[in-house]
């Protein structure tokens, strides 16, 4: 399971959080007709992970803080 989709499935979990914007929780940009209030997800950066000899191939995403 992708982040994105999983930390949807998160938020939608939330009692409260499904209260308030129902199953409007997504990845990107939110359509011009979204009913609000919603939630837009966004991954800021995946930074590649580096071994001796170059690029490992191995990426994560950033950390919040």
């Amino acid at each position: 399971m992708e982040l994105l989709q999983a930390l949807r499935l998160h938020l939608l979990a939330s009692p409260a959080i499904a209260q308030l914007v129902g199953d409007r929780v997504g990845p990107g940009r939110l359509a011009d007709n979204t009913l609000y209030p919603a939630i837009a997800l966004y991954r800021i950066s995946t930074p590649r992970r580096m071994h001796m000899t170059g690029v490992s191939g191995l990426v994560w995403p950033a950390s919040a803080g």
